[in-house]
């Protein structure tokens, strides 16, 4: 079996693995980034830069819409399919950039999971790598839900390739994720309910302010469940139904996709 020794070892290539490896490599040492996923990270493939992308339609169309009447006859109509293709044009050079700029520097990249064999070695593409330092810097993922039906919930990675609008959309969790995926599709006329076990969205901001928030989003027409608990998601023959408990009674809503946004997000596991 082949093998190779760094100075520094890097799992995870989003910004701050990045940011480490070049650091290192800038400073002379030998250094190597693993990535089981496309090269970039979650903010500039699946998170934040491509989410910024559709917001600003979901702005203009709350605009105008606020201001139909008084100088604007008619709020203009989107095409899902033309703003998501917009946004790969921003999204898919992301990871071939990203490569190109850590080789520059004389990094090595590996594109398969690490496992780790000893305190300073790991398995990686057929090969064992040992390292002085070890950087992990994998990311969050949703927190982990338990019960019937959990495999049936999307996450905001799979936000970004829907096929099409969805009439109706479910977020279980009412983080920053949930809030900003339920605002975007809401003006974009989907309707949405949020389901949360907490009192209040948003819980690590000031209530006041979020307390303004929910009040201006309902006005848009979000349905908020706080104090709830989900018992199961059954699939239906096109949509899906969210079962959950809330004043000690069992309710239900229907919609064509429901995502896991919930807080509480686990380190991803290499």
């Amino acid at each position: 079996m082949e093998s190779k020794h760094y100075d520094v070892f890097v799992i995870g290539s989003g910004i701050a693995g990045q940011t480490a490896a070049k650091i290192c490599a800038k400073n002379g040492l030998k250094v190597a980034i693993a990535d089981k996923q496309a090269f970039g990270g979650t903010c500039a493939i699946r998170g934040c830069d491509p989410k910024k992308v559709i917001l600003q339609f979901a702005d203009i169309l709350k605009k105008t819409a606020d201001l139909k009447g008084l100088g604007i006859k008619k709020v203009p109509e989107i095409s899902w399919k033309d703003i998501l293709k917009f946004k790969d044009s921003f999204v898919k050079k992301v990871p071939k950039e990203t490569e190109e700029n850590l080789t520059e520097l004389g990094i090595d990249l590996y594109h398969q999971t690490p496992k780790f064999k000893s305190k300073n070695e790991l398995l990686v593409e057929g090969k064992l790598i040992s390292a002085d330092k070890f950087v992990i810097a994998t990311g969050l993922t949703p927190r982990k839900l338990n019960f019937k039906g959990v495999n049936f919930l999307k996450t905001s990675n799979d936000f970004f390739n829907l096929k099409k609008l969805p009439k109706s959309a479910t977020f279980i969790g009412a983080g920053y994720v949930g809030m900003e995926f339920s605002y975007l599709l809401a003006t974009l006329g989907c309707k949405v309910t949020v389901i949360d076990r907490g009192e209040m969205a948003l819980s690590q901001f000031e209530p006041f302010l979020v307390k303004k928030l929910i009040d201006k989003m309902q006005k848009s027409g979000i349905n908020f469940i706080f104090e709830a608990e989900i018992d199961s998601v059954e699939k239906l023959r096109k949509n899906f139904r969210v079962h959950f408990k809330h004043n000690n009674k069992i309710k239900k809503v229907k919609s064509t996709v429901v995502f896991n946004t919930s807080v509480g997000c686990q380190q991803q596991i290499y």
